[in-house]
């Protein structure tokens, strides 16, 4: 079992470092400013503080979403990098922390490609359709449902 976890925090750590090999991609990483203001705001209200003591215990910290929104302006309204890349570590940070308890499930096994039939058409496909709305329209031509009425009324 250790050695899953391994192999999973290694597989975890390369998804993370693959996005430090291109700068365009690392700011990518920056959203706009005012979404690091409304996850502050949403972090600090009153519903929020109740979610987070039901779910976690107690509040949890909001200033990284406030350093985060200072930084951000930094580097939009001012160009300063350590501030970019001080909103980036934060992503990253964010990132692995969502991607944790997905790379360390084993409750499903995971794949290395796609099975080999995965794009045949499904056998029952025409036999469930048959009495469909659209092969009747093509079988005949006309709309059944256009032609039943003859005009629609709206009051």
């Amino acid at each position: 079992m250790a050695s899953s976890h391994s192999n999973t925090d290694d597989t975890l750590k390369s998804t993370i470092r693959s996005s430090d090999s291109d700068e365009t991609i690392q700011f990518k990483l920056i959203r706009p400013c005012d979404r690091y203001e409304d996850e502050y705001t949403e972090c600090k209200s009153a519903k929020s503080r109740r979610q987070q003591i039901f779910v976690h215990g107690q509040t949890i910290d909001c200033e990284t979403w406030a350093k985060d929104l200072a930084n951000c302006k930094k580097w939009t309204w001012a160009g300063d990098e350590e501030a970019a890349m001080a909103v980036i570590d934060s992503e990253r940070r964010r990132l692995r922390q969502r991607l944790i308890p997905h790379m360390k499930s084993d409750v499903w096994s995971k794949r290395n490609g796609p099975p080999p039939d995965w794009n045949n058409p499904l056998p029952e496909f025409e036999e469930l359709n048959k009495n469909s709305y659209l092969t009747r329209v093509k079988e005949t031509g006309e709309d059944p449902v256009a032609s039943s009425s003859g005009s629609c009324t709206i009051q």
